[in-house]
C-alpha cells in the first residue's frame, strides 16, 4: 500500500516578567513523509522555520518613597541599690555615663533615657511628667540633670532586675508608639553591682534569660551591661550572658 503522512507544527511562545515583554513565533513546519513497503523513504521541508525579530520594552518602577527619620536612642538601665554606698564611693556610674554623654551629645539624631532601679522598683529620671513613664530625649539640661541624680539621689535596697527590665520595654514600647514616623534603633545599657534579688534564690536563670529575649525581640534593641562590683563570678558571669543574648 502507498499512503502519506502530513505533520503541521505550529506554536506561539510568550513570556512577560513585570513591564518587560518578549514575544517570538516559530511558523509552522510540514514534513511530508512518504513510504511504501518500509522502503523508499522521502522526507520533504516544505517551509523553513523563522524567528521574528526580538524586541524588549524595559522601564525600571518605583514606588513613592516614605519618610523616615532614624535615630539611635540610648537608655541607661542604672542599679542604685544599697551596696553602691560601698562599691561606688568614687561615682564610677556618673563619671562613666556623663563622659559618654558628653562625647556624643551634639548628634541631632541621638536621644537619650535613664532608668535607675532598687528596692523592689524602678524609676525613670527622664520621662514624660504626667505619669513617669521612661522617655528618650535630647535635651542638654535634662539629661545632665538626670545623670546628675544619680549620684546624689540615696542609695538604697535590693536589686530588682526584674522590674528594670520591664521598665525598659515599657519606654520603648511607649517610643514606639509615640513616634511611628521614626525608625529607630535602640541601645539598652544595664549597670549593676550585683545580684538580681527579684527572680527568686537562687536566681532563676531561665526566666532572667526570657525577659532579656522579650527586650531585644521588641525590634531593634541591644543590650550591653556593666558590672562594676566586687569580683564575683556568677555576677559577673550572668550580665556577660545576658548581653550575649
Amino acid at each position: 500500500m502507498n499512503g502519506w503522512a502530513r505533520l503541521g507544527l505550529g506554536k506561539w511562545l510568550s513570556r512577560r516578567p513585570a513591564r518587560l515583554a518578549l514575544s517570538f513565533s516559530i511558523a509552522g513546519l510540514v514534513i511530508l513523509i512518504g513510504y511504501q513497503n518500509c522502503d523508499n523513504t522521502r522526507l520533504a521541508l516544505v517551509k523553513q522555520a523563522s524567528i521574528e525579530n526580538i524586541k524588549t520594552n524595559g522601564e525600571i518602577c518605583a514606588g513613592t518613597p516614605s519618610t523616615y527619620e532614624n535615630y539611635t536612642k540610648v537608655m541607661f538601665v542604672v542599679d542604685k541599690s544599697g551596696s553602691n554606698s560601698t562599691t561606688d564611693t568614687n561615682s564610677y556610674r556618673v563619671n562613666t555615663i556623663s563622659n559618654f554623654y558628653q562625647k556624643h551629645q551634639g548628634n541631632a539624631f541621638v536621644q537619650w533615657g535613664l532608668v535607675v532601679f532598687n528596692g523592689n522598683t524602678s524609676e525613670a529620671y527622664i520621662n514624660n511628667g504626667s505619669s513617669q513613664q521612661p522617655t528618650f530625649s535630647s535635651d542638654v539640661g535634662t539629661v545632665n540633670a538626670a545623670i546628675a541624680k544619680i549620684g546624689t539621689a540615696a542609695d538604697t535596697g535590693a536589686t530588682p532586675y526584674k522590674s528594670a527590665t520591664a521598665m525598659a520595654r515599657s519606654g520603648i514600647n511607649y517610643d514606639l508608639t509615640l513616634n511611628p514616623g521614626q525608625a529607630s534603633s535602640y541601645v539598652v545599657v544595664f549597670l549593676s553591682d550585683g545580684q538580681p534579688t527579684d527572680y527568686g534564690a537562687p536566681a532563676d536563670e531561665t526566666a532572667i534569660m526570657s525577659d532579656v529575649d522579650s527586650l531585644v525581640k521588641m525590634g531593634r534593641v541591644t543590650l550591653s551591661t556593666v558590672y562594676y562590683g566586687p569580683a564575683d563570678a556568677i555576677a559577673s558571669g550572668r550580665l556577660s550572658k545576658m548581653a550575649q543574648a
